[in-house]
């Protein structure tokens, strides 16, 4: 079953995942520096602007990449090999920013193919409960490319969860939903979480507020702020408002930007 409650947690074993000075650079340009951070039950978000470094960590997390300083640990045991990521990928269900597949597939063979290419044919027999779990039963064997936007996220996020991993990263999962596809989306993670580890990166500051059990805060490949939901939006309340740009924002948001200030203001080198 793929439905999260209290009896996934014990069946599934919890997850623990730490990254210990992790960087990562691509062609001499860094993307994650020096990062230190834990990946436990509940739901960890993780913000940045464009370029922070949110989708690489998340291929780091997902065993997509392996770290070029520093030590991922999944388990206790370091994941330096592509043997070792193979290991951490059988319990990760991944949804990337802009998952590309073919749009003619129906629903229900999109989940298969993940599901039986994961587990074997014995994965066949989870489909229907992957569907199900995301509130897509009665669009089965409607084509991919007919579904709405929210619609083919939830598609994509049933073939993360297919085979019951215990931790969930997600890539900007509600970009380019209206809101009220953003609502639903995050109901069906929240009902889908039980006793899963879900990294949730978006640069939505909003769709963590009321979702997220930690927030991490990434800017030029570093981890600048970590905390709970509500300390962001406490420094948010407090900033001060003589920037001219107060109007509009949220607490949340206005904290997001705070931080991102901050660091600025430090003159810290990239």
């Amino acid at each position: 079953m793929v439905h999260g409650g209290a009896g996934d947690r014990s069946a599934r074993g919890r997850p623990d995942v730490r990254l210990e000075g992790v960087g990562y650079a691509y062609r001499g340009v860094p993307a994650l520096r020096g990062l230190s951070a834990e990946v436990a039950v509940g739901v960890t978000g993780i913000l940045g602007p464009n370029g922070a470094g949110k989708s690489t960590l998340l291929r780091l997390l997902a065993g997509l990449e392996l770290a070029h300083e520093g030590v991922v640990r999944f388990d206790g045991a370091p994941v330096v090999t592509h043997a070792d990521a193979s290991r951490l990928r059988e319990s990760v269900g991944y949804l990337p920013q802009d998952p590309r597949w073919s749009r003619s597939m129906s629903v229900r063979d999109l989940v298969r193919y993940f599901a039986v290419s994961r587990l074997g044919r014995s994965g066949a027999v989870r489909v229907a409960d992957a569907i199900d779990a995301v509130g897509l039963s009665d669009r089965r064997d409607t084509p991919i490319g007919r579904l709405s936007g929210g619609q083919a996220r939830r598609a994509f996020l049933a073939q993360a969860l297919v085979h019951d991993p215990s931790i969930l990263v997600l890539d900007e999962p509600t970009a380019g939903l209206d809101p009220v596809q953003r609502v639903r989306l995050r109901q069906h993670v929240l009902a889908t979480s039980g006793g899963r580890a879900v990294v949730w990166a978006t640069h939505i500051v909003d769709d963590l507020l009321s979702l997220a059990d930690r927030i991490l805060v990434l800017d030029e490949g570093r981890l600048v702020w970590s905390g709970p939901p509500h300390a962001l939006e406490e420094l948010g309340a407090s900033a001060d408002r003589g920037d001219g740009m107060g109007d509009g924002m949220s607490a949340g948001e206005r904290g997001f930007l705070a931080v991102l200030a901050r660091v600025s203001a430090r003159g810290e080198e990239p």
